[in-house]
């Protein structure tokens, strides 16, 4: 529909398959530097959260898990039923397979999601299991949206990845 207006048009969520220009973060840089993070905390176990799966979902888990993976470590991942939805929903029932997905890892672990409200579940669930944040699960989330990291308790620490600079800076990209 925006596409018929004529005007410049620049996706933000990087999805290469719309077929117009696009800009996104740069993933690796992300991961590196939620590692880096992670190892300055002391913490040598690592896993990746989602409750749902999709394309940009995955790329983040793979950067992630292949930054660690390249250093050494190894990375566990929370596989959520196949999907072919953009925006992931949390679904009931997967909250058994996630009790017990938690329960398996390794204790103290840090914890990427792929968003804040992933980070959210997870914090939820680690409560009703009585496991301490962040002592035995430090969790870290992607997009920093203080509504979210900080309502809960323990309020949530995120990656800021700065979408709206990113927009601005794509808008700026097309007036000059």
């Amino acid at each position: 529909m925006l596409g018929k207006t004529n005007l410049p048009l620049v996706e933000l969520h990087g999805d290469p398959k719309i077929g117009v220009s696009h800009v996104k973060t740069d993933i690796l840089a992300e991961a590196q530097m939620v590692v880096d993070y992670f190892l300055n905390c002391g913490l040598r176990q690592f896993a990746f959260f989602t409750f749902g799966d999709a394309w940009w979902i995955n790329l983040h888990r793979d950067a992630f898990c292949g930054v660690l993976e390249g250093r050494g470590f190894k990375c566990h991942s929370y596989r959520p039923p196949a999907s072919d939805r953009s925006v992931p929903i949390w679904h009931e029932s997967q909250q058994l397979g996630l009790k017990a997905w938690i329960r398996s890892l390794p204790h103290p672990v840090g914890v990427l999601t792929p968003g804040d409200l992933h980070s959210a579940r997870l914090l939820d669930v680690c409560h009703e299991l009585d496991i301490a944040v962040p002592e035995e699960i430090a969790i870290l989330g992607l997009g920093n949206d203080p509504l979210i990291c900080e309502i809960v308790r323990p309020t949530l620490s995120s990656v800021d990845v700065d979408a709206r600079r990113i927009g601005y800076e794509a808008r700026d990209c097309w007036i000059r």
